[in-house]
């Protein structure tokens, strides 16, 4: 589901993905039930159930259940993370 964004292919979502207000891709991979919100996500593979927010995210890998917001930059963050920085 996207509102407001944009998908920039090649981009691989699974089932109840959610993007509010983004632009995900390329090269982008997401897990079921993750929620992408007011981001920029690239060449990036994102687990299931996560949450990414506020965010400039490229060139990262992130697990799942992981929560990031206001984060800008390269991330590696593994299953059950939070993380927040400044945007």
């Amino acid at each position: 589901v996207s509102r407001h964004g944009s998908i920039v292919d090649p981009v691989y979502m699974r089932d109840g993905v959610i993007t509010r207000r983004s632009t995900v891709g390329p090269n982008v991979s997401i897990g079921a039930g993750t929620m992408i919100e007011d981001a920029t996500v690239r060449d990036t593979i994102v687990g299931e159930q996560s949450r990414i927010a506020r965010a400039l995210l490229h060139d990262s890998l992130i697990g799942n259940r992981v929560v990031l917001e206001g984060f800008n930059g390269v991330a590696t963050l593994g299953d059950d993370s939070e993380a927040s920085g400044r945007h």
